[in-house]
């Protein structure tokens, strides 16, 4: 078994093989099985959240379904409309199903929080659903508790078109076409402004939340980031410093009012090309492929 891609939520982890498979590890069981429901697709990416998937997938040559890629959702809601459907049956195991989208819409990326679900399309519309509080799904639908249907995720004329989208536990984080970074969720909301805009002079090409820290890696092999200090997540000392970087802060077409020294420029030996956050620790990939982790264990 060749495994091509991993992704892990809170209680569970779910991969992809290079057949085309998706299997989960879950606390219920002693070893990983594969989902059904998913004989006809092969998958190509798959997201975890709190207790719901997601897969991205083609249809497979044999297959009497058209041919392009689709987004299926599985799992149990927990009645935040994360499975991207209208019913809002809660605690019930419901099998894979594909996620309805306009039909020009084609998925390339996916991305899952514990609550919320992403879908990055191939003109870099993000399409969010489950829950919106917190500004998760953009601002839009900030004080929503429950947004079964996929729905566009906008902060702006200038700022709807993303390169990369991720989720975390309660927060979503976005890179622009331009190559800013966007964040939204409880760590990003600042008087004024429910989501924070960061723009450095090295475009952002990778980036991660975990519960109250971030990170963003830059095209120049730097890696920025923020939020709580505590534990050393975010590869500084508690109570140090760190250089902060230039950047900008200001949105296009209105203030910011992010506080200047909440983010940080960690020096690691060795240029970042990918980042990851979990709930207290923080992974990353120096080039040419050696991992670096910070954080408690």
């Amino acid at each position: 078994m060749i495994v091509t891609q991993v992704a892990c939520g809170a209680f569970s982890t779910v991969f992809c093989t290079l057949s085309g498979k998706a299997y989960v590890c879950s606390e219920e069981e002693n070893y990983p099985y594969m989902v059904a429901g998913l004989e006809d697709q092969h998958v190509t990416g798959v997201a975890c959240g709190c207790s719901h998937y997601l897969a991205l997938t083609q249809p497979r040559a044999n297959s009497s379904t058209a041919s392009r890629p689709r987004v299926y959702a599985w799992g149990v809601s927990c009645g935040y409309g994360e499975l991207g459907t209208p019913e809002r049956t809660r605690d019930i195991y419901q099998p894979p199903r594909r996620i309805e989208f306009p039909e020009d819409v084609v998925p390339v990326q996916i991305a899952a929080g514990t609550y919320h679900s992403l879908v990055r399309d191939n003109v870099g519309s993000v399409w969010g659903f489950g829950c919106g509080l917190d500004a998760r799904l953009g601002p839009s639908r900030t004080s929503l508790l429950c947004c079964p249907l996929p729905e566009k995720i906008s902060f702006g004329p200038s700022l709807d078109r993303f390169n990369f989208v991720g989720a975390g536990r309660n927060a979503s984080v976005f890179i622009t076409t331009t190559g800013a970074f966007v964040g939204s969720g409880p760590i990003f909301n600042s008087p004024g402004l429910l989501w924070t805009y960061l723009k450095f002079p090295s475009v952002a090409i990778h980036a991660a939340v975990g519960v109250t820290h971030y990170g963003i890696a830059l095209a120049d092999g730097r890696l920025i980031m923020g939020g709580l200090t505590a534990d050393c997540r975010l590869g500084v000392q508690p109570g140090t410093r760190p250089r902060i970087p230039p950047c900008v802060s200001n949105p296009p077409g209105m203030d910011s009012h992010m506080p200047p020294d909440t983010f940080y420029h960690v020096e690691l030996p060795g240029l970042v090309s990918f980042v990851a956050c979990g709930f207290h620790h923080t992974n990353c990939v120096l080039l040419p492929c050696q991992p670096v982790t910070t954080g408690t264990s």
